[in-house]
């Protein structure tokens, strides 16, 4: 039995945001994702020990790459982001389609982001008052990448778990 799958997935750049748009959560930097399993080594289970003696996990019958096209939705306000967009029947048509794995900066999306630069955020001004990241967040330049993929779950996967690797994620990120 073949099934469909959905990978809605939000990324909020600079790992924060307001407290109005999003839970408060997203503002603790020691909260780096939501509906994540915990933090472990990365480990795959392969269905022979031949298979796995190779370390070629795309030659396993348990494994689907996610690279390619998505959909995917930028925004510089974290208040203009799809907010049902993780929903089945959410319409994605009006998005563009984005190559995957790829970085939202390098292809037309914000400023890119050196990380031998100081906080994005560091000494500016909010109401007149020092900023205090990630409390202080500027709430109409915290861009926010949603993406969403249809995938079919293959037939000889029925009982199994299924784990999604997102081996690349920058900052915070919620998956429906």
């Amino acid at each position: 039995m073949k099934f469909l799958f959905l990978l809605p997935l939000l990324f909020l750049s600079r790992y924060a945001a307001i407290a109005q748009a999003l839970p408060i959560e997203l503002q603790t930097p020691e909260i780096v994702s939501v509906n994540r399993m915990p933090m472990r080594a990365t480990a795959f289970a392969y269905e022979n020990k031949a298979l796995a003696e190779k370390r070629v996990k795309e030659q396993s019958a348990f494994f689907l790459s996610l690279n390619g096209s998505w959909k995917f939705s930028w925004v510089q306000n974290p208040n203009d982001r799809p907010k049902d967009f993780y929903k089945t029947d959410f319409d994605d048509s009006r998005w563009k389609n984005f190559a995957v794995p790829a970085n939202w900066e390098l292809n037309g999306y914000g400023l890119p982001i050196y990380v031998n630069h100081p906080y994005e955020f560091a000494g500016r001004k909010l109401t007149g008052a020092r900023m205090n990241p990630p409390f202080d967040i500027p709430a109409d330049n915290n861009p926010v990448g949603s993406y969403r993929k249809k995938i079919m779950i293959p037939a000889n996967w029925e009982g199994r778990q299924v784990f999604i690797h997102l081996g690349a994620v920058k900052s915070a990120f919620l998956s429906g």
